[in-house]
């Protein structure tokens, strides 16, 4: 799956009931907790049942106390949800505005006039940040919430550094050199620093005349 061809208007639209891959319904524990809850309202329908007399009981509270859980939950329900999709939807804006960046820096050393070999070199660089934060990110989440494995707070050691990478070249094995890959594994916030190798070579580019210095202001 390639991150810059992202289609937000998918949500929208009757494909998100079939989109299953990264939902909550790939995550394991959700289903368990659906059977469990399953089984509980099976064994309370079956010894209400079979309990002598239960249709004498008066069920008029009951029903008001599930009434007000309802409303309860549900009101709970819908701030955890507005909270997680504004959370999800900045991440996601900011994200699109890197890609976006990347784009409008391309168009530029197009419409300059730059060498070939310089703008992709760019490029090539922006989208390496993008997809190093990407899988950054990635690596952070909790891939199925309730199996004890919690949320993973350091990335800076070896191991997921290594792996980092690994995924990077199963996806993108082009996207660096292997000059640049020895450097950049160094650091653990190489999407970062992939952006100080840019500024550097665009103020290469000013002083060697392949684009126009940055106006002074003094």
């Amino acid at each position: 799956w390639d991150s810059t061809l992202y289609d937000m208007t998918k949500l929208s639209s009757w494909i998100s009931l079939t989109m299953k891959k990264g939902s909550a319904l790939e995550n394991y524990s959700v289903w368990i907790s659906v059977t469990r809850s399953f089984a509980v309202a099976c064994i309370v329908a079956l010894v209400t049942y079979l309990t002598p007399y239960a249709d004498v009981i008066d069920s008029e509270r009951l029903l008001k106390l599930g009434a007000l859980l309802t409303v309860f939950v549900g009101f709970l329900l819908g701030f955890y949800i507005s909270s997680s999709m504004t959370r999800w939807y900045a991440c996601t804006v900011s994200f699109m505005e890197l890609l976006d960046a990347v784009r409008k820096m391309q168009m530029q050393m197009t419409a300059l006039g730059v060498a070939k070999e310089l703008s992709e070199t760019i490029s090539r660089y922006g989208l390496l940040s993008a997809w190093l934060l990407y899988l950054n990110l990635h690596m952070y989440t909790v891939k199925n919430p309730g199996d004890g494995m919690g949320e993973k707070t350091n990335l800076n050691d070896k191991e997921s550094i290594d792996t980092l990478w690994k995924q990077l070249d199963g996806f993108r094995p082009d996207i660096v050199r292997p000059h640049e890959k020895k450097i950049l594994m160094g650091y653990p916030e190489s999407y970062a620093l992939v952006w100080t190798w840019v500024a550097s070579l665009v103020g290469r580019m000013a002083r060697d005349g392949d684009i126009p210095p940055m106006a002074s202001p003094t």
